[in-house]
């Protein structure tokens, strides 16, 4: 798909797979393969390139909602690089993720990560009122913080790559420039 912004002068490409609705087992390693992959700057998309200047940005992001879920892979080109260029970009810096794999510090720093995010977001009344009501909305039951604590502090190196080898690998995907 191709679409037209008068507003935007420079292209991006970005690449969505179809995966799971909120607290379904396998949200918390996707989670956790888009950080590797593409947040941050110790992800394989920075370290492959951003910081190399191949791209202005590169990233790769979760999201889950009640009915559905996607896994987006997205880059913005340095002027003058084609939309071809740039998917092979990141057909590349997936290539250096599949060789690499995902390390036991690679899943410390999302757990440590996810775990203050999470705290953090609960430190002020509203934090802490916006997540009971978004948990007891969505899964029916407000105390669930424990719970998704749990979760995500249970993932390992075998359920990113289970995930990644699942949802993205070789999988249709919607792709925009």
């Amino acid at each position: 798909v191709t679409l037209v912004d008068n507003y935007a002068r420079i292209p991006q490409l970005t690449f969505t797979f179809p995966t799971v609705p909120l607290f379904h087992e396998d949200e918390p390693a996707l989670d956790a393969l888009a950080e590797i992959m593409g947040q941050g700057k110790n992800s394989v998309f920075y370290q492959e390139i951003v910081k190399t200047q191949k791209a202005l940005n590169a990233s790769a992001f979760s999201t889950n909602s009640e009915l559905a879920g996607t896994f987006r892979l997205s880059l913005t080109p340095t002027p003058g690089t084609s939309l071809a260029d740039s998917k092979k970009l990141i057909d590349e810096a997936v290539k250096v993720f599949e060789t690499r794999g995902v390390t036991d510090e690679d899943i410390e720093k999302f757990k440590g990560s996810f775990e203050a995010q999470f705290v953090n977001g609960l430190q002020s009344v509203s934090g802490k009122v916006s997540q009971l009501a978004y948990f007891q909305t969505f899964a029916d039951n407000p105390n669930r913080i424990g719970v998704e604590l749990a979760r995500y502090n249970k993932v390992t190196k075998q359920d990113v790559l289970r995930v990644y080898e699942k949802y993205v690998k070789g999988k249709p995907a919607v792709i925009l420039s």
